[in-house]
């Protein structure tokens, strides 16, 4: 694969506050991405597609809220899908081009943020983790697998290729202190993933 990549990016910073904002447009020839199936071992078959367009804006911050808080955020939005490209699928002893212009390229979501609020006080640290990710698809196919299936009958083994946007929120801590004569350092340290047990 090959890629052409236009960027413009501008940053801040002070002595409380770091600040980045950049955009990207990515043009790439025969991108490598996933079909979407696995292999016998398990692992994504890839593939390359001829044409395929990376834009957007990504942010990222941050700010010393006081002696003890500081917050870190970052994220993006962009669009990411193919500009020109096909699959070979086999039907009825046939094998049909099936056109995947101009849909979402596997798993590519619009949207991602996460953020992350430290609190740090002598030996004891806490961070409140938190993420989103925005809906996308499993494969190329975008929201035309119905419409495709419909055509061709039984032509994709499955029905659904969409992953639906989740947010998680995960939380971890540590203290650390001395026990002279034995240990110079000890630090316990805890972590709780999915505090909101989302699915």
């Amino acid at each position: 694969e090959t890629m052409n990549d236009i960027e413009l990016g501008t940053s801040y910073n002070d002595e409380n506050m770091s600040l980045s904002l950049n955009l990207f447009y990515m043009l790439f020839d025969d991108e490598i991405v996933k079909s979407g199936q696995l292999d016998r071992f398990g692992q994504p078959i890839t593939g390359n597609i001829n044409q395929t367009i990376h834009s957007g804006i990504e942010f990222a911050g941050t700010i010393r809220l006081n002696d003890y808080l500081e917050l870190t955020l970052n994220g993006s939005y962009s669009k990411n899908y193919i500009s020109e490209g096909s699959t070979y699928l086999e039907y009825d002893d046939e094998v049909v081009q099936i056109d995947l212009t101009e849909n979402r390229i596997s798993g590519f979501p619009d949207i991602t943020f996460n953020g992350i609020l430290k609190f740090e006080y002598n030996n004891f640290i806490g961070q409140f983790f938190t993420k989103y990710v925005g809906d996308f698809y499993s494969d190329n196919y975008d929201d035309r697998l119905n419409e495709i299936n419909s055509l061709y009958p039984g032509i994709i083994g499955y029905t659904d290729n969409k992953v639906d946007a989740y947010f998680v929120a995960n939380i971890i801590s540590s203290y650390e202190f001395n026990l002279d004569p034995l240990f110079n350092r000890v630090k316990i340290y805890a972590k709780v993933d999915n505090i909101f047990n989302n699915l």
